[in-house]
């Protein structure tokens, strides 16, 4: 018997996906960086690196955007596209994973 472990199968499909892009070096200049288990400068390239792989092999819209601005700035940046995403979707059935 096959069995595939597939638990998003059935689930929604995004419409969109937003990463908040923040290079290693800016995010090591961020108070105690490293003191967690996950905060260790080449996992977290790795990490990055993966995420930017998982955003060619996408078939959904990632938009990247500089997570290095203010609360402010990146949640009116964050707000905009996802007006605009809402926007585009319109009547648009939902699509499913």
């Amino acid at each position: 018997m096959s069995w595939c472990w597939a638990p998003e199968k059935g689930l929604p499909a995004p419409d969109a996906i937003v990463y908040l892009d923040l290079s290693i070096e800016k995010s090591m200049l961020r108070g105690e960086f490293g003191n967690e288990r996950y905060e260790k400068e080449a996992f977290q390239v790795q990490v990055r690196d993966n995420f930017f792989k998982l955003k060619e092999e996408s078939d959904v819209h990632w938009e990247v955007m500089d997570a290095d601005q203010t609360v402010e700035a990146l949640g009116e940046q964050i707000h905009e596209f996802a007006a605009k995403v809402v926007s585009d979707i319109g009547d648009k059935p939902i699509a499913y994973l």
